[in-house]
């Protein structure tokens, strides 16, 4: 019981979010400056570094290997790396309007 008063939690009956850091019922007090909007910046931050680091850079070095492999042209390889970032695009539409009309309520 103190851990979800330290954690702000509200009841489930209210319909508001969960405002503590954690996960289900563990919240405990000594994490909750991680429950600030700067720390959700950091934590985005590192994880789209390592999200790019890992698909971008691997596919920039061994697009070559695939266009010899399989006998792809510079420009059907192309579409390789194209495809990722249009593949994206609808996820970004979707997170977006979920994040604005949610953070209304």
């Amino acid at each position: 019981m103190h851990l979800r008063h330290l954690a702000g939690v509200e009841d489930a009956s209210s319909g508001r979010f969960q405002q503590g850091f954690g996960y289900l019922r563990f919240r405990p007090g000594c994490l909750q400056f991680l429950a600030r909007a700067h720390w959700f910046l950091v934590f985005m931050c590192l994880s789209v570094f390592c999200e790019t680091i890992s698909a971008k850079g691997l596919l920039a070095v061994i697009i070559s290997t695939i266009e010899r492999r399989f006998g792809l042209s510079s420009s059907q390889s192309a579409w390789i790396v194209v495809s990722y970032e249009i593949a994206g695009l609808p996820a970004l539409l979707i997170i977006g309007y979920l994040g604005s009309t949610l953070r209304q309520k």
